[in-house]
């Protein structure tokens, strides 16, 4: 008997069909995993992209916006109605006016443009939306709002449109939001 069992034991040069599924589905779980995590991080790492361009498209936007305001000595203008533009008057005479800019019947494709001394400049090239209401219902809330005589409520959203500048399925997960208020520091008290 003993002899039987080294016989078969010395037979068999493999392994067994039970062996090599079990070493499969193995192999296969851990192969999964590592492409599950390898595209996960790269969707991360579109992400981490896409919140970065947002970012700093949003603080580069503001800080341009608040020199202007800062600068000027009065509001000489502003849209009450939709919050569109508003215009200002600067310490030399010039008068300056901030317009946001959106084809009808689109989305993350305006543009915010100031205009001074018949010179346009363009403040946001593209991926600026006015911040839609809590709730989403309803029009935007206002870009520009008027607080006072000497001061003066922004706010608007910049999401990276996509690559053809088109409207992004679901940007709310890296779009950036800008909403500050500027006190007119040459205007007379």
């Amino acid at each position: 008997m003993t002899e039987l069992i080294q016989f078969r034991q010395k037979a068999r040069q493999g392994f067994t069909l039970t062996e090599m599924m079990v070493s499969l589905a193995i192999g296969l779980l851990v192969a999964a995993t590592v492409s599950a995590t390898f595209i996960w991080s790269g969707r991360q790492s579109v992400l981490c992209a896409k919140i970065a361009w947002s970012q700093t498209q949003a603080m580069r936007t503001s800080n341009k916006i608040e020199s202007y305001f800062r600068n000027a000595t009065s509001i000489s203008g502003i849209d009450a109605a939709l919050g569109d533009w508003v215009e200002v008057r600067f310490g030399d005479g010039t008068t300056g006016r901030l317009t946001y800019y959106n084809t009808a019947n689109t989305q993350r494709r305006g543009m915010l443009y100031l205009r001074k001394n018949n010179v346009t400049e363009t403040l946001v090239a593209r991926g600026l939306t006015k911040i839609p209401n809590p709730d989403g219902s309803g029009f935007p809330l206002a870009m520009f709002t008027k607080i006072n005589d000497r001061a003066i409520r922004v706010s608007y959203r910049v999401a990276e449109p996509t690559p053809d500048g088109a409207q992004a399925a679901d940007d709310g997960a890296y779009a950036a939001c800008a909403r500050f208020a500027i006190c007119l520091r040459n205007a007379p008290q």
